[in-house]
């Protein structure tokens, strides 16, 4: 079969079912519907022991595929050492296309990504499967976007089975049901959605260099070699300069669809609170102190991540109603400026190391950050233009992150649009 006679093929079929077509399209509206194992071969990757890693040809992994929708030679890292044998059995071509075999979690099984690169020596690892092409009109990197998709992405999901793993094989994998274009259509709308990803990722290097930069300017100022005006500086405590809050308690029959807003770590990103998912509400009041004031800095104080201990975000004034943080968080409500930046200074990561490394609870109390010592420079003016510095190169990131986030929103409207 060509990828004229199936087209053809679906007009002609008087007899079959219609068959829905995306909302939006480059003009092609002639879909057919097969299963999956209609055009692809799945195999299982290599399993090997761990001497014989790090070094030799080269091996697409787990992560390779679960974090990029396409990948080619020069994205893949792994290294592995492998016989003949193994490479005939086990290797990766152009427009072979990828899912994650395993995961902890159901969300992370089934991901794909094809691997559109030249031909080199490279295999692919027993945590994913390898689904090859059988037809000559696929597009593996169109594929790899379909499947991604909200509605495949649930039917994948649907086809897994969860003991004390979630795992998808070949053999459900083949069953799928799948509705696709001719060989055109695949190869314009990969084409635009591989356009977009390149601008979010042009977009994402942008950010993190303004990250790095903003890094950079914080040590150079708290390490006393970058000054505007003010030469003179002391050492201040963090209870010097605010007050420390304890968060709220409550149990799980207090939790409700709405009343008194509780955020927790995760509200936590990016040095600010984000109200946009995950929100519990409380029918349990707080005391008065605990309720947030813009400005308050948020501090995750205790979490079974020891990374996430210690993180803050500064609460913007952003939300309506009242809201604190729960038990598991902590309130910092500065009497300076300043305060917020100290937070995100390596000598702030560098004393909550200290702290966390003397004992096996990822718990910080507020005695502990109270204590906390910096430098900071005498007098309101040198202050000022240190924080409205700062605040200028916020302000930046922030752009860029509310840019990254609408093409992001762009992107899931397209995959929502473009299949069926």
């Amino acid at each position: 079969m060509t990828s004229k006679d199936w087209v053809s093929t679906e007009k002609q079929d008087k007899n079959s079912d219609q068959i829905d077509v995306p909302n939006l399209s480059f003009g092609n509206n002639s879909y057919t519907k097969l299963t999956f194992g209609d055009l692809y071969d799945i195999k299982n990757g290599i399993n090997k022991s761990k001497e014989y890693f790090g070094k030799g040809n080269k091996i697409l992994n787990y992560m390779d595929v679960n974090k990029s929708v396409k990948n080619d030679e020069n994205s893949i890292k792994g290294l592995i050492q492998i016989s003949d044998e193994e490479y005939e059995r086990y290797n990766v071509q152009n427009n072979d296309l990828f899912f994650t075999r395993t995961s902890e979690t159901s969300e992370e099984i089934g991901l794909t990504s094809a691997y559109i690169g030249n031909s080199e020596k490279c295999i692919f690892s027993g945590f994913i499967l390898r689904a090859r092409p059988i037809k000559e009109f696929i597009n593996s990197l169109y594929f790899a976007y379909y499947l991604r998709s909200p509605k495949m992405r649930n039917e994948i999901i649907k086809l897994s089975s969860i003991t004390t793993r979630a795992l998808i094989s070949g053999k459900n994998l083949s069953t799928l049901n799948v509705k696709i274009p001719d060989i055109k259509e695949q190869e314009k709308v990969a084409n635009f959605l591989s356009f977009v990803d390149k601008k979010i990722k042009l977009m994402e290097k942008k950010y993190e260099k303004v990250i790095q930069f903003k890094k950079s300017i914080l040590e150079k100022i708290f390490k006393k070699e970058l000054n505007f005006k003010n030469n003179e500086w002391i050492t201040i405590k963090l209870k010097d300069i605010g007050q420390f809050y304890r968060g709220h308690s409550y149990n799980s029959s207090n939790v409700t669809q709405r009343g008194l807003l509780v955020l927790r770590s995760n509200n936590i990103k990016n040095n600010k609170i984000s109200l946009s998912e995950q929100l519990q509400f409380v029918n349990k009041d707080c005391k008065e102190e605990l309720k947030l004031k813009k400005g308050d800095i948020v501090i995750c104080m205790s979490n079974g991540s020891r990374n996430l201990v210690g993180k803050t975000g500064q609460y913007m004034g952003n939300y309506d109603g009242n809201l604190t943080v729960g038990a598991f968080c902590s309130i910092f409500r500065p009497k300076l400026g300043l305060s917020k930046f100290l937070f995100q200074t390596e000598s702030y990561k560098k004393q909550l190391y200290l702290i966390l490394a003397g004992t096996n609870i990822n718990n910080l109390k507020n005695s502990d950050l109270e204590n906390f010592s910096f430098e900071i420079p005498i007098g309101s003016d040198e202050i000022d233009n240190i924080c409205s510095f700062l605040d200028y190169i916020d302000s930046n990131i922030y752009s860029l992150e509310k840019k990254i986030e609408k093409i992001k929103e762009f992107k899931k409207y397209l995959l929502q649009q473009m299949f069926v």
